[in-house]
């Protein structure tokens, strides 16, 4: 019901490949509710085409034009409903307001993608951290600085998304 269209599992194209489709699909059932309004977040709209633009890098799309083409339609769908994302530049000013445990997408530059991370947003000394899975340790942990000094550190971030229970 959180990952795949409607709650079924019918191939590659059912499961919700980008965080824009994510969030929405999730809201609409009562799962999640995408916070990041409340708290500054800044309308953004994108083109999302990364997976059908780049469809040599997915081995279920190399050789599938049916599959690239059925893509294409949920990705300029979900294109057509912008997102909020509160600046990287921002964030330390709305640091204490982020709710521990809350859902942290974060938002990238890279064109035709929607968000490049994700992870928890965790506590530590009165400062908001990431609990992540770390591309460069390599492990699952805990963000050694404040979640705004590490969306600084990475270039290709632009904001985040915050995303809380519904439930």
């Amino acid at each position: 019901n959180i990952r795949y269209r409607n709650g079924r599992i019918d191939g590659y194209a059912s499961r919700l490949h980008y965080l824009t489709e994510w969030i929405r699909h999730n809201e609409q059932h009562g799962i999640v509710r995408d916070i990041t309004d409340s708290l500054g977040g800044q309308i953004v709209a994108k083109p999302i085409d990364f997976m059908t633009t780049h469809s040599d890098r997915y081995r279920q799309l190399r050789n599938n034009p049916a599959l690239t083409d059925t893509l294409r339609h949920y990705e300029t769908a979900a294109a057509q409903n912008p997102v909020a994302i509160v600046p990287k530049q921002a964030v330390a000013a709305i640091d204490t307001t982020i709710p521990e445990g809350a859902i942290i997408a974060i938002a990238t530059t890279i064109d035709g993608l929607d968000y490049a991370h994700i992870g928890f947003a965790i506590r530590i000394d009165g400062r908001t951290h990431l609990l992540h899975a770390s591309s460069s340790r390599r492990c699952v942990c805990i963000s050694a600085e404040p979640l705004a000094d590490y969306l600084r550190s990475v270039s290709h971030f632009s904001g985040i998304s915050i995303v809380v229970p519904s439930r």
